[in-house]
């Protein structure tokens, strides 16, 4: 797509020298990240791995056909392509090596390519320093400091952006102290760290010249905070980031470099109307929905992410970013245009490779080509998306299996493949798959998921499996937000097997000479003494002195990122697990669980407060409908979304009375009416129109069924047998009707039908439904 907006104003000779320099960039760029200086940190195993199937190959006839392009100017460090101002950028310098200033020019311009081959700009405005006390002859102010190496940052970008599309599956470094789920977050926060200590430095406010100057340089890399920020703010909205950053200040200490996202998001969005060429089309747009994420305009940014699709088709981090938003706003339809308009130039990609090189596939590919799935997936496309999460996982489950997993999940939920389901997701063997990722609880997230398929299969024991892992993939995150604040806000991130070892053999030689010689106790790598008394904070210890007594020292941004509180997707994910839970029978109403999560619902919207016209959790409305069934209040039962989830919301918030959730009411008091009510709430939301008033119809559900079954099939049938209205009933019929028609091979749909058959009378087909349901697996592995 670059290629195509290089072109229009250029001649045709031009044109295709251009176009293969751009189809060169990845392993360009791989070469002067090579050739940079030893400071730059290392890559990542799998973009390492990656780079050297796709283009260590191709790095010598890339450098070969660089060297005969008039254009193309490099030096030790860099490599740069000199496009023309018609194009993608404005006229800008030689690139120097840093140590001096040649053809300076007021606005100093640096671009790469990044893992996917898309452009990245680093601005150095260089502004004029001047002063009441300094002569015209002064000399011209010193360069940028060192540490905003471009290299440098560059790195940071490519390890996290790839592990943001892979959902942190290719994230690498984190303890395994406290388990594989912690161990997954903590690899994925050190590569957000990374990113966001290069993003700030890029990122600041203008650096002074010197005594009696009034400005000095300020540096630029809003391509930077984008991935950093955009992916958070994608799911949980510019509340929750606030809380973070509140969070990170008050549990690092104030002589390490206080991270801070939103001033830095604020800073790079600041650019949204910058009608300059300083940025390429594709950042620009990118600088746009950053904007408006900013303000919880989801489905605005979704629009311009749609637009960066069209210009660069080939960007995965715009992809994966729209597949986000379109989740959060649970539109599946928004998921399918987005994966549609690129799946031609993914399927391209992976078979054209290289110029003179066959059978080359681009760096990345296979994540692509699993994010095309997740939205073939959402929209309904079920046959296409397995067959390219397959081939996707087939070929790097390194980088593509988790996502390749989620598409998978929705295919397999949309068929009522249950004991698919249940291997992929549940299974030792298919969670190799995902249990990796640590981006955002997407691998508590994939769990849930499994959990249901299987209580879907109703194998013996089923209930007792799915309530585990609702405990390890949900509970542990409720419960460890839910702490004392201040023990919270000390927890550490992990370590290793292989740093403890260290430490403990460090710590007996130690300890052996301090017996011989005398002298202090002994005290670990960390600071940490011997003496247990010492190592038992109090939970009315000072923060200051809870860190310290943990650890020595107060926490790093890394310790932050690690122990994210929950977001909305996550509680809803939870919420959904626990009512199929409860709804199956392996979980009561009055269970401590349901208190708990209802804890963790109001602390989170006590983030989220009404601004104006605006509606709770506007940006993401399933997470107002889960919210609904757990919290005693009407409030998220009218808000400014679509009528499909405010009606949604109604039923939750009723069913959760009805069923007594945490047993805080009398259960004498629920009466048949009540569930009747909720039965047609949810046959509304299921036919996208009301009964009570003539006329009034809106939009049902755009996809992201997954998401939402518990509700609308598993709550309706629930809520009709509990009602013993007949007309509720024959409605149940009906949906338990589709659900064999759709989902043929689950066993607990049948097992449904077999129960609402029962109520209606009908024994022989209802004894028909249970032989299906028992022949599918119900009840497989129970005594006889």
């Amino acid at each position: 797509m670059g290629t195509m907006a290089l072109g229009m104003s250029m001649p045709r000779s031009r044109m295709i020298r251009v176009a293969t320099l751009r189809s060169l960039s990845p392993a360009l760029h791989v070469a002067s990240q090579r050739t940079s200086s030893s400071s730059i940190q290392q890559r990542p195993v799998y973009i390492e791995r990656n780079l050297t199937a796709g283009c260590r190959r191709r790095q010598s006839s890339a450098l070969r056909a660089a060297a005969a392009l008039p254009f193309f100017a490099s030096n030790s460090n860099r490599f740069l392509c000199e496009v023309p101002r018609t194009s993608y950028f404005a006229p800008r310098r030689a690139i120097s090596n840093g140590s001096s200033a040649v053809d300076v020019d007021p606005l100093d311009r640096t671009h790469f390519s990044d893992f996917f081959g898309e452009p990245v700009s680093f601005l150095v405005d260089q502004q004029s320093c001047s002063s009441t006390t300094a002569s015209s002859s002064s000399p011209p102010p010193s360069p940028p400091p060192p540490s905003t190496d471009p290299a440098m940052a560059m790195a940071a970008l490519d390890k996290h952006v790839v592990s943001v599309v892979s959902r942190g599956k290719s994230a690498e470094g984190g303890g395994d102290e406290e388990g594989i789920p912690t161990k997954s977050a903590h690899s994925y926060a050190i590569s957000w760290a990374e990113l966001l200590e290069q993003a700030i430095l890029w990122n600041a406010t203008p650096r002074s010249c010197g005594a009696g100057a009034q400005s000095g340089y300020q540096a630029c890399a809003p391509m930077l905070v984008v991935a950093a920020v955009a992916p958070l703010l994608a799911q949980a909205g510019s509340a929750y980031l606030r809380n973070l950053d509140d969070v990170l200040a008050r549990s690092c200490n104030a002589d390490q470099v206080q991270i801070q996202l939103l001033p830095m998001a604020n800073v790079a969005a600041s650019r949204h109307e910058d009608s300059s060429e300083d940025l390429s089309p594709r950042e620009a747009l990118h600088v746009k929905a950053l904007h408006h994420l900013l303000h919880d305009e989801h489905r605005i940014a979704l629009g311009y992410y749609q637009k960066i699709l069209q210009l660069c088709p080939g960007d995965a981090l715009a992809l994966s970013l729209a597949l986000d938003v379109s989740s959060s706003l649970s539109d599946g339809k928004a998921a399918l245009r987005a994966a549609a308009s690129v799946a031609s130039y993914w399927n391209e990609r992976g078979r054209r490779g290289l110029p003179g090189v066959t059978n080359a596939v681009q760096p990345g590919h296979s994540i692509g080509t699993a994010l095309i799935a997740v939205g073939y997936a959402a929209g309904g496309r079920y046959v296409e998306a397995e067959r390219l999460a397959e081939e996707a996982m087939t070929r790097d489950d390194a980088g593509a299996g988790g996502v390749a997993a989620w598409a998978l999940a929705a295919t397999y939920d949309a068929e009522g493949r249950a004991s698919e389901g249940t291997s992929m997701l549940s299974g030792y063997d298919g969670m190799q798959h995902f249990e990796k990722c640590g981006h955002l609880f997407f691998d508590s997230k994939l769990s849930g998921y499994g959990a249901r398929f299987a209580l879907d299969r109703d194998a013996a024991g089923a209930g007792r499996s799915a309530a585990r892992i609702y405990g390890s993939a949900f509970e542990r995150i409720i419960q460890y937000s839910g702490e004392h604040e201040v023990l919270s806000l000390a927890r550490k991130a992990p370590r290793s097997t292989r740093t403890k070892m260290v430490e403990s053999a460090e710590g007996a030689a130690k300890s052996v000479f301090s017996k011989l010689f005398g002298g202090d106790s002994y005290r670990d790598g960390r600071g940490r003494g011997n003496d247990s008394e010492n190592n038992a904070p109090s939970r009315d210890a000072s923060l200051q002195e809870v860190s310290e007594t943990a650890g020595g020292s107060t926490r790093s941004a890394v310790d932050a990122l690690c122990w994210l509180p929950p977001t909305p997707q996550v509680l809803t994910d939870a919420t959904m697990l626990l009512l199929r839970l409860t709804l199956s029978g392996a979980v009561s109403e009055s269970d401590y669980r349901w208190k708990d999560l209802k804890s963790a619902w109001e602390r989170l919207l006590d983030l989220y407060p009404q601004v104006d016209d605006s509606s709770i959790l506007e940006f993401c409305p399933i997470s107002r409908v889960a919210a609904s069934l757990v919290l005693e209040t009407k409030d998220l039962c009218n808000g400014n979304v679509d009528p499909v989830f405010n009606k949604l919301a109604e039923a939750a918030y009723h069913m959760g009375r009805a069923m007594n959730l945490g047993g805080e009411k009398d259960p004498d008091s629920v009466s048949k009416d009540m569930w009747r009510h909720v039965t047609s709430c949810l046959a509304e939301a299921r036919q996208g129109s009301s009964v009570d008033s003539a006329g009034e119809s809106f939009d049902t559900l755009q996809g992201w069924d997954i998401d939402l079954r518990p509700l609308l099939d598993q709550g309706l049938c629930h809520a009709a047998v509990m009602s013993d209205d007949l007309e509720s009933i024959c409605l149940a019929r009906a949906v338990c009707s589709e659900a064999v028609s759709l989902r043929p091979n689950s066993p607990e749909s049948w097992w449904r039908y077999s129960v609402v058959l029962d109520r209606l009378g009908d024994e022989n087909a209802a004894e028909d439904a249970r032989n299906a349901s028992v022949s599918l697996g119900a009840g497989e592995g129970g005594r006889m």
